[in-house]
Formats: C-alpha cells, structure tokens, sequence
C-alpha cells in the first residue's frame, strides 16, 4: 500500500503501473472515495492524528 501526504505538488500526476491502478487522482482528507480501503482510512487518521506507528490487520 502507498500513501503520499503532500502540500503541494507541481507538475503531473502519472499512472506508471497501469496493471495495478486503473487511474490516481489527489483527495482531500476530509472528501474520501466511500469505497475508500480501511487499512488506508485507518493510516490517514494515524498521520492526521500524529500517529506514526500501528499494527491494522494484525490480530492479538
């Protein structure tokens, strides 16, 4: 899984794993997809959060 957290960008966004990804595209935090994955809503409100460490996923 890849998250970038960015402030600004300049230049253009492409896709150089077309297999993988059918398109990317820059959201706000706060104006997810719905279908948004947990494991990544779980690592934006980790960095929003100030955490930098978890362990999602894996059971006790």
């Amino acid at each position: 899984m890849q998250n970038v957290f960015a402030e600004s960008w300049s230049g253009l966004l492409e896709n150089k794993e077309p297999v993988k990804h059918v398109h990317y595209k820059w959201f706000e935090l706060n104006s997810l997809p719905h279908n948004t994955m947990p494991l990544v809503n779980t690592a934006i409100s980790n960095y929003v959060n100030g955490i930098f460490y978890d362990e999602f996923g894996w059971d006790e």
